[in-house]
Order: structure tokens, then sequence, then C-alpha cells
């Protein structure tokens, strides 16, 4: 993603900020984005002396931010969490906010296996959705998928999952 637009970014799902740090060294302008209010709290706390980033509390189904503004859309190592309604909402508020010509980085859950009723008992966490249904959401909501790559989890061969994750960049 390094030749992507920097301008105006959103971390979304950011929780303590881990993937926010570098973002915000290559950012003009950053958005850290939660559900958790502790972990907006814990962001701001610990970037309190960058002056290019703001902080917002979402509510889990959209993204507070002015449509058509953002350059790119960043979201790494939590999606997979999410079931597929919440990928859903998410793909349609990345539509609108994201600029035309802007790009989403997007990791999220390939799991079609058996869902528990408790995601945290799925293997390594992951919730129920597969790259089809992403490709359809993308699809429906006018984003075009440019690259696709798939991740595996596990070093354990009991416990491996091939093609567990996907990573994919999007554009408007």
């Amino acid at each position: 993603i390094k030749d992507l637009d920097f301008s105006n970014v959103v971390d979304l799902a950011a929780g303590h900020g881990r993937n926010s740090m570098k973002l915000a060294t290559i950012s003009k302008k950053l958005t850290i984005v939660d559900i958790c209010p502790e972990n907006i709290e814990f962001c701001s706390n610990r970037f309190k002396d960058l002056n290019n980033i703001n902080f917002a509390v979402c509510d889990g189904k959209t993204i507070p931010v002015k449509s058509k503004s953002v350059s790119l859309m960043y979201c790494f190592d939590a999606m997979v969490h999410f079931d597929s309604d919440t990928v859903e909402s998410y793909i349609k508020e990345i539509s609108r906010v994201l600029k035309k010509g802007g790009n989403a980085f997007l990791h999220y859950s390939n799991w079609s296996g058996f869902c528990n009723d408790d995601w945290r008992y799925n293997p390594h966490a992951r919730h129920y959705m597969t790259q089809d249904l992403f490709n359809a959401f993308c699809k429906k909501y006018g984003l075009t998928i440019l690259s696709t790559e798939f991740l595996t989890w596990g070093e354990d061969p009991d416990y491996r999952f091939e093609d567990l994750d996907a990573v994919s960049v999007l554009v408007k």
C-alpha cells in the first residue's frame, strides 16, 4: 500500500493504535475510529503530542467521517472478528466515505466453516465470512477489488488453517 494516497486516512477498529503509529507518520491527516470508548481514550493519550490525528467512537455499523473525504480506509486484524452483517455495513460506509479513486486496505476473515455461537471459539477467533460474500458486498456498494492475498494461520498442524484470512485492496 506504500504507493496509495495517505492524505486523509481512517484507521478503523484501531484498538490501542498498534498500526496507527505507523499510519500517523506517513499520513497528512489520520482519524482513529473504534467502537470502544476506552480504546479511543487510550489512543488520544498515546498520541496526544501529534497534531494530525482525530479520534472518533463509532457505533459498530457506521463510520463517523464526512462522505467522499477519505483517501485511504485501513482496517487490519479487527474485521476478522466481525460478523458478515457488520462487514457489509462497513463496506457500505467505506463506499460512502471514500473519495473517488480512494482506496481501502482491509483484513477480514475467510472462514467458511461451522460458526460457533461465540466467535471466540472458532479457529483463531474468526467470524464466518467468505471471499465470495466479501466480493458481493464490494460489488453491491460500488467498490472494485484491486488485489487479494490469503493468509494462513497456525503453526500446529492440528490447528493450522489455510487461507483463513484475506487482505484486499479496494478502489472507489
